[in-house]
């Protein structure tokens, strides 16, 4: 919960309530955790989008998103892990969309007739 908490070389990452090796320079960082993220002086695992392939940065985490907008279309909902997952019920997709719970997906609304 603190750096207290942690080894001497290390400080709290408190958005993931974890330990953090302390740098100054990525050359001071583990490969699990390569980057030295210049605005907290404790190594990560990203700390832009670009570090992490087809995932985002989140605190210095890859992750599978960190809103909606980052997931996939037959993985549409963000949970609080940053997981996308399929959508279980009709409000969890936004307006003119429905969840198709067969599938996961959040599809169109079709327009109504008059």
């Amino acid at each position: 919960l603190s750096a207290t908490d942690c080894a001497p070389s290390e400080t709290c990452n408190g958005a993931w309530s974890e330990c953090a090796t302390r740098c100054n320079t990525a050359a001071e960082c583990p490969p699990s955790t390569p980057y030295c993220d210049p605005n907290v002086f404790f190594c990560v695992e990203c700390f832009t989008n670009t570090h992490c392939g087809a995932d985002v940065c989140y605190f210095g985490k890859c992750v599978d998103c960190n809103s909606t907008f980052d997931c996939p279309l037959d993985r549409p909902i963000c949970d609080d892990h940053h997981a996308c997952n399929p959508c279980t019920g009709m409000f969890q997709c936004g307006p003119y969309r429905s969840c198709d719970v067969a599938t996961g997906r959040c599809e169109p609304i079709p327009p109504q007739s008059p």
